[in-house]
């Protein structure tokens, strides 16, 4: 294989590799690394998973590309009106996910009394989960119904003030301190379908 500039741009046999490089850069020598019988070489190894099972969901309200928190707003506002089931029942949760405060003005984490701008939201369970799904956001309404938070949560971290107030994200572990209910039936066939057509156009 050639090896330029940290990237694989020909394989082949010995042969073949020379016949390459005598068109490709004809005045320029070659600097052949011959590795030990038996090696195998990759271009590289990393880290990179797909959360599929929360894939689906987030296709419901999708709010990656989201650039400042009132886009965001905007964004679970058309929802809701695009919606209506979901607008006017105020025991339905609303659910969304791909937020990343990283690519905001500030880059601060958002904050309940945010989601309380909006009209829309204000008296409702609002839970978006964050682009890696590390951390929830959530509204006033699902904070008034959390009693007892540790201090410190292994593993974890509940975001607060200067004076020691949860202000509604919640990191890794401590996630789990919030119970969301559980899809129904009929959510998770919707769920299955999005993911299922995200995986097919892929391949």
């Amino acid at each position: 294989m050639i090896i330029e500039n940290g990237i694989i741009i020909a394989t082949g046999s010995a042969e073949q590799i020379h016949q390459f490089w005598s068109v490709y850069k004809p005045n320029v020598s070659l600097k052949i690394v011959q590795a030990p019988p038996g090696s195998i070489v990759v271009p590289g190894l990393a880290d990179a998973h797909g959360h599929i099972l929360h894939w689906g969901a987030k296709e419901q309200l999708p709010l990656d590309g989201c650039s400042s928190i009132d886009d965001v707003l905007l964004k679970i506002k058309l929802y809701l009106l695009a919606h209506p089931d979901v607008l006017h029942d105020h025991t339905r949760w609303i659910l969304g996910m791909g937020w990343d405060q990283t690519n905001w003005p500030g880059g601060e984490f958002p904050t309940s009394d945010d989601l309380d701008r909006e009209p829309l939201l204000r008296g409702r369970s609002v839970l978006l989960s964050r682009v890696d799904v590390h951390a929830y956001w959530v509204s006033n309404k699902i904070l008034s119904e959390l009693s007892d938070l540790p201090e410190v949560v292994d593993g974890g971290l509940i975001v607060r003030d200067e004076a020691g107030k949860p202000t509604g994200v919640f990191v890794d572990n401590a996630m789990n301190l919030i119970k969301k209910p559980a899809p129904t039936e009929a959510e998770n066939l919707k769920i299955s379908r999005l993911r299922c057509v995200t995986l097919y156009a892929l391949g």
